[in-house]
C-alpha cells in the first residue's frame, strides 16, 4: 500500500499561505521520503516478482541468484527509512518542523 503522497500535496497546497516555511518545506521532505521509500518498496516487488519467474523458466539461473541477492537488501533498507520517516513525522506532529530539516538519516 503506497503512501497517500498526491493527497498529502493537494493538502499541502490549499494550507501553503497558512503554514511557515518551515513547516511547508518539512513537508516536502516527508513527501520526497515517502515517494523514495514507495519506489523502493515498487523495486523490490519487481525483483521479487522477476525472481519467481526465472524459478520457473530456469531454476538454475545466475541471473536469479544475482536478483535475489539485491531484492534481500531492500526490506532492511526499506525499514531503516519508514524508521527515518518515522521520527521525522514525529518531530512535525510534535510543533518541531525545523527538525525535520536538520534530520540526519542513519
Amino acid at each position: 500500500m503506497k503512501f497517500p503522497t498526491e493527497v498529502i500535496h493537494a493538502l499541502q497546497i490549499e494550507v501553503i499561505d497558512i503554514l511557515d516555511a518551515n513547516e511547508n518545506q518539512a513537508i516536502s521532505a516527508l513527501l520526497y521520503w515517502m515517494t523514495a521509500i514507495d519506489q523502493q518498496l515498487e523495486n523490490a516487488t519487481s525483483k521479487a516478482e522477476q525472481v519467481v519467474a526465472l524459478e520457473l523458466r530456469d531454476p538454475e539461473s545466475p541471473e536469479k541468484q544475482y536478483l535475489y541477492t539485491e531484492f534481500k537488501v531492500i526490506p532492511g533498507e526499506s525499514e531503516k527509512n519508514l524508521i527515518y520517516l518515522l521520527e521525522m513525522i514525529n518531530h512535525y506532529v510534535s510543533g518541531k518542523p525545523h527538525k525535520v530539516l536538520v534530520h540526519t538519516h542513519p
